[in-house]
């Protein structure tokens, strides 16, 4: 669900614009995921988008972070 690009010129295959997609697709939400729940037991039918800006600055990190070593690992 992360990969799936959002607009036609994101259907490159390189890091760089793996990372775009993943990151916004993670920051935008919407994705459709059937297998999460509610506390009250209804599922979740759309994922939420991140609106904080220190959630948005870990999220960020951490890709930087997984796009570095998978560089480095030459994947």
């Amino acid at each position: 669900m992360l990969l799936e690009s959002r607009r036609f010129g994101d259907e490159a295959k390189d890091l760089w614009t793996t990372l775009n997609t993943v990151q916004e697709n993670l920051v935008r939400g919407g994705q459709r995921d059937h297998s999460r729940r509610r506390p009250d037991g209804s599922r979740m039918h759309k994922s939420r988008a991140i609106k904080g800006i220190d959630e948005d600055l870990r999220l960020n990190k951490a890709l930087w972070h997984m796009a570095e070593v998978l560089r480095a690992q030459g994947i």
